[in-house]
């Protein structure tokens, strides 16, 4: 009998919710034990603009999982958020690392162009999901990307991916010792706080912070020429 028999509606959307919110953390077994009835909630979940801080970070999740979860059939769904005028930056971010997950080919026009992207948390999520991409079609942008954006942040989880290509673990930050993954998830991390902020920090921000650095820094102009 499928599991999913055995769950009320009323069973089902909270779990959805619960996962969506990592508590606890869902599996791919776990979302396929909801039946239809659970992929057809998070999908309606995923691809519905909403507004506010909350119902966002639940579509990001939600766009994130699509991804996890491996369909190919969702790589559609997920590129056709990024038509959606004034998306968040945290819904953004989400769907990324869904395209990420999967890995087709096929999203990688996109996800290059959000390498360029004015907000640097953005950057950060397709630093990540390019990496997942066949190393020969991503090592030039990646490298593009860690000598001159204009975060240090974005540039350093460059490096990481990098050396994660090159099979070098593990990596150095600053003076301790930290695994390829190690970083990535710090890098996540960090990104996924700032994206709960009330402001955005924008390649518009660096701009100012660029001019007091050293001549040679990365500007903001670099992320205009790219994206142009």
């Amino acid at each position: 009998m499928d599991p999913s028999l055995l769950l009320s509606p009323a069973e089902i959307e909270r779990r959805v919710f619960a996962w969506l919110q990592g508590r606890p953390p869902a599996t791919p077994d776990d979302w396929a034990g909801l039946g239809a009835e659970g992929m057809k909630r998070l999908f309606a979940i995923a691809v519905t603009p909403r507004t506010g801080n909350r119902a966002n970070r639940l579509r990001s999740a939600a766009l994130a999982t699509l991804g996890q979860l491996g369909d190919p059939e969702h790589v559609d769904p997920l590129l056709e958020v990024f038509d959606e005028p004034d998306l968040a930056s945290i819904v953004r971010c989400g769907a990324i690392e869904g395209l990420g997950h999967l890995g087709l080919p096929r999203s990688l026009p996109l996800l290059q162009s959000q390498a360029f992207h004015a907000d640097f948390r953005v950057r950060l999520y397709a630093v990540s999901a390019l990496a997942r991409m066949p190393k020969a079609l991503t090592r030039r942008v990646i490298h593009d990307v860690s000598m001159r954006d204009p975060h240090t942040q974005v540039r350093r989880a460059a490096l990481v991916e990098l050396d994660r290509m090159a099979g070098k673990m593990p990596v150095l930050v600053g003076a301790t010792p930290v695994s390829v993954d190690d970083g990535r998830a710090r890098a996540q991390t960090a990104a996924e706080v700032e994206i709960e902020g009330e402001e955005a920090h924008t390649i518009e921000d660096g701009a100012a912070a660029a001019a007091t650095i050293e001549q040679g820094e990365p500007t903001d102009a670099w992320i205009g020429e790219q994206a142009g």
